[in-house]
C-alpha cells in the first residue's frame, strides 16, 4: 500500500495546533465511555474540547467520521502504521478526541507494539 492509498482509507491524520507531532481523532459525539463523562463534573471529559472550536467545523467532523468507519477496515493497522512511520515524527498521539470505540477496536492497538 502506498501512502496516499492508506492516507484515503485512514481519513487522514490531523496536526492539532497545540501539540506536538500528529495525531488522529474520532468525533468526540461518538465517545461511549466520555458521552457518559462528560456529564460528570471534574471528569476528564467534563467540558470536553473536542465538541467545540476547531472540532466542530464541518471538514473535521467529516475527517473524524470517515476515520470512525475506517477502524472497521481489516486494512487500517497497516495502513495506520504506515501512516505514522512516514511523518517520522518523534511523537504520535491518539484520540486527540474520541476514545476506543469496542473491544476490537482495542486490540487492533496490540497488533502495533507486536
Amino acid at each position: 500500500m502506498k501512502t496516499k492509498e492508506a492516507w484515503t482509507l485512514v481519513g487522514g491524520l490531523s496536526k492539532p495546533s497545540k501539540m506536538p507531532g500528529w495525531s488522529i481523532g474520532l468525533p468526540a459525539k461518538e465517545c461511549k465511555t466520555g458521552g457518559k463523562l462528560q456529564k460528570v463534573e471534574g471528569s476528564v471529559c467534563y467540558n470536553c474540547y473536542a465538541l467545540k472550536g476547531c472540532y466542530v467545523f464541518k471538514v473535521v467532523q467529516d475527517a473524524q467520521y470517515k476515520r470512525l468507519a475506517a477502524i472497521t477496515n481489516p486494512l487500517w493497522v497497516g495502513a495506520m502504521a504506515l501512516l505514522i512511520n512516514s511523518k517520522k515524527s518523534d511523537v504520535f498521539r491518539w484520540h486527540d478526541s474520541g476514545d476506543i470505540q469496542d473491544e476490537a477496536h482495542l486490540l487492533k492497538f496490540f497488533q502495533f507494539v507486536n
